[in-house]
This record gives structure tokens, C-alpha cells and sequence, in this order.
């Protein structure tokens, strides 16, 4: 990859990695849905599966242009409690980042994802492993 004058672009590798991670991630989400499709199991409208994706109760990660929604995150006609304790705990954060935490095995959580602790209910394990995320050592 060449920049406009050239040269060699200095964050190609950087993207290639970024873009290789993205794909590990889908990978491991397992099913993504679309908003229409979340829209149908909710039982809700489009625009209302835009409202709560801006307000970080159901997370989404953007490829290409279009808004994908890991399904591992619905319940019961429901988003997991933990899901949307998770979302408020890493507002801010890119969404990439939220679903990599969700996913990546944990030591503090017996070599768990958070998303593991999530479905298992082990609402102690979430609660404590967001509280040492945001620096309190001590949770």
C-alpha cells in the first residue's frame, strides 16, 4: 500500500493487523445480525434498534458501513442484563474493543470471557472484573 505520493504508507501494517483482528472477532462473535433482524426478534422498529445502539444497550460494531449485532448477546427475547452492564461500564469505548473484552478468556474469571461469566449468571465475577477494568484493584 503506497500513499498519493508514492511512498510506502506507514500505517498499512497497522490497518492489516486492525483488519485481521476484525475478522478473528467475527469469528469468534458467532452469528451477527443486521438492525432489521434484531428489529424482527425484538418485536421493535428499525429506528428503534438505532436508539438503542446509541444508547449503549445493545451492542453493534460497524463493517462497512453497516451496523452488525452479535447475537450472542440476546435472551429470551431480551439483551442479557450483563450485556448492557458491560456497555454502560465501557461507554466510550470503540465497539471493536467491547466485543474483543466480551470475548478474550480471562484468568480472574477462571479462564472465562466476561461473556461466559455473563451467560453462567455469575453476576460477582462481571461486576468484579469491570470494577478492576476501571482500576479499582481491589474489586
Amino acid at each position: 500500500m503506497t500513499t498519493n505520493s508514492g511512498r510506502p504508507d506507514p500505517f498499512a501494517a497497522a490497518i492489516a493487523r486492525a483488519d485481521h483482528t476484525k475478522q478473528t472477532l467475527r469469528a469468534m462473535a458467532g452469528k451477527l445480525l443486521t438492525g432489521a433482524e434484531v428489529a424482527d426478534y425484538l418485536g421493535v422498529t428499525p429506528q428503534a434498534v438505532d436508539k438503542l445502539r446509541e444508547q449503549k444497550e445493545l451492542l453493534a460494531v460497524d463493517q462497512n458501513a453497516i451496523w452488525l449485532y452479535p447475537a450472542f448477546q440476546f435472551d429470551n427475547e431480551d439483551v442479557h442484563a450483563g450485556i448492557k452492564q458491560v456497555l454502560s461500564a465501557y461507554d466510550g469505548h470503540d465497539p471493536w474493543y467491547v466485543l474483543d473484552t466480551l470475548l478474550a478468556r480471562d484468568d480472574t474469571l477462571g479462564d472465562r470471557s466476561l461473556l461466559d461469566a455473563i451467560r453462567d449468571g455469575d453476576h460477582t465475577a462481571v461486576e468484579r472484573n469491570i470494577l478492576q477494568s476501571q482500576g479499582d484493584g481491589y474489586a
